[in-house]
């Protein structure tokens, strides 16, 4: 795969996860307060120009995506989609293969050869974009009170994984994206339109665990009551009849925003799942 349709790929993954209802998060019904669509989707530009450069590590990559654009936005618009997206990008791009198993064997050499330099680059990735709820975790791992001095990201990230989804995509080489997200949001996708499956994708991702967002900013009893409220919405647009769906989905997103509740990571996650989609479907054909 050519840099410039991997680019292409993930620029698309990130217009195609804002143009849906997700609840809780910026969509296509409702804004968040102080974030404008716009911003989202230059900042996949400004990230896609340097993730796809060959000439940088991984490190280099994540860090430098994420400072160009706080440089220019001004805040934290994308970091989750960097920090998710960088790895695979980088293995699209610089490998052969013509399986997917082959893939998830060199994604998994890329993260657990991620070496102290580029451990270092991509921890200040996450301070300079400051994401929300950081300060709020006093926890083994936790990079902004804890020494990281000589610890390799993917150490940290098997630290920190039972309370942060994408640091369990590292320390677990995706998982989650590979054996639920992706083969889920590909059945959908023989059923329904490109716009419900990638809706119905978001709130699977809501109802499979904890929104690590959620979980940093309001904690775990807010985390706990918002996952199983994604399984009951889950489980009613799976169940009933299609011109429910709609219905539901805006009054959950009502819901969330009166709370200011934002699943986040979540919306990080989908961008990824749909990127990989699109990755996997080339090797396919």
């Amino acid at each position: 795969m050519n840099r410039f349709q991997i680019r292409q790929f993930y620029i698309l993954s990130c217009n195609q996860e804002l143009s849906v209802l997700k609840p809780g998060n910026l969509n296509t019904e409702s804004n968040l307060s102080g974030m404008r669509k716009e911003k989202f989707q230059r900042a996949a530009k400004i990230s896609s120009d340097i993730l796809i450069k060959k000439k940088n590590s991984l490190g280099e990559s994540i860090y430098l995506a994420c400072e160009n654009c706080i440089k220019e936005l001004g805040e934290n618009y994308n970091l989750g989609i960097i920090l998710l997206c960088a790895p695979i990008i980088k293995v699209a791009t610089e490998n052969n293969f013509i399986r997917i198993e082959e893939f998830r064997k060199k994604l998994k050499k890329t993260l657990c050869s991620i070496d102290n330099k580029d451990s270092e680059l991509i921890i200040e990735a996450i301070k300079i974009s400051r994401p929300a709820g950081l300060n709020n975790f006093d926890l083994k791992g936790d990079i902004l009170k804890n020494s990281t001095k000589n610890t390799s990201f993917y150490n940290l990230a098997k630290i920190s994984q039972h309370y942060d989804r994408i640091s369990r995509c590292y320390a677990c080489n995706y998982k989650e994206i590979f054996e639920i997200a992706l083969p889920y949001y590909k059945f959908q996708k023989r059923i329904f339109s490109e716009k419900i499956s990638i809706e119905k994708l978001f709130i699977k991702l809501m109802s499979n665990d904890f929104d690590s967002h959620i979980l940093r900013k309001f904690g775990v009893n807010i985390a706990r009551s918002v996952c199983f409220k994604s399984k009951f919405v889950n489980n009613i647009i799976n169940n009933n009849s299609q011109k429910y769906f709609n219905f539901y989905l805006k009054k959950f997103d009502r819901y969330l925003k009166l709370l200011k509740i934002n699943p986040g990571t979540c919306a990080d996650l989908t961008v990824t799942t749909l990127l990989m989609d699109k990755i996997t479907d080339i090797v396919k054909y």
